[in-house]
């Protein structure tokens, strides 16, 4: 099911107008809070939910970016692509965190999600890191696919866990990155490990006005 909480402002006045995040959940939610301070993931809120859009969102950005700036950037991408992602959210992920390359996705184990042992498919767990690695190599608004990817499966997922994917970035070179991503469940027990290579094959995600998308 998709929540349709209606995020919050803080003092960071978001520059991006008309980005649908009707499907994000709040970061202010005590157990989102929680699990993304422990990941090391910056809590700051999706931009408020705006007019529906038909494609690209015009926003404008300063010609050089802060922190606050590059997370907020990031945030509209993500809430962009996962707006069109009817994958992910058929699958019941949720957004919990997005800062420039980290990014943190939440999925329950449902019952048909599990295999013939009684656990979760590991193909679940692998759409689970691989949204969050998509989420965040598209963090700097720039189109950006998958080139190849692997999974180590390091213990199973079982019905009804909450499966937490931290996807980071590790090395981007040009238009080639490595993205590490651990999955963890509700007790912080790594299940698994997937790294991702990624390549981009430019265009925005986001319509700027001005500013760095690099």
């Amino acid at each position: 099911m998709r929540p349709d909480p209606r995020t919050q402002h803080d003092d960071n006045n978001s520059k991006f107008a008309g980005v649908n995040t009707s499907a994000v959940n709040r970061l202010d939610e005590p157990e989102s809070r929680e699990r993304a301070n422990a990941h090391g993931c910056r809590n700051q809120p999706l931009p408020e939910e705006g007019q529906a859009h038909p494609g690209k969102v015009h926003t404008r950005i300063p010609g050089r970016l802060s922190a606050v700036d590059a997370d907020q950037l990031a945030q509209a991408c993500a809430a962009t692509l996962f707006e069109n992602d009817r994958a992910s959210r058929d699958l019941g992920m949720n957004i919990v965190a997005v800062s420039r390359d980290r990014v943190v996705l939440r999925m329950k184990v449902r019952e048909e999600m599990l295999n013939g042992h009684g656990i979760c498919h590991g193909g679940f767990v692998f759409a689970l890191a691989d949204s969050a690695f998509a989420f965040a190599c598209n963090s700097h608004n720039v189109n950006t696919l998958a080139a190849g990817a692997r999974i180590e499966f390091l213990a199973p997922a079982r019905l009804h866990d909450q499966l937490t994917a931290v996807a980071e970035l590790v090395q981007q070179g040009g238009r080639t990155g490595i993205y590490d991503v651990t999955v963890t469940n509700q007790k912080d027990e790594r299940l698994a490990l997937f790294r991702g290579n990624s390549y981009r094959i430019g265009g925005a995600i986001v319509d700027t006005l001005a500013g760095d998308t690099g």
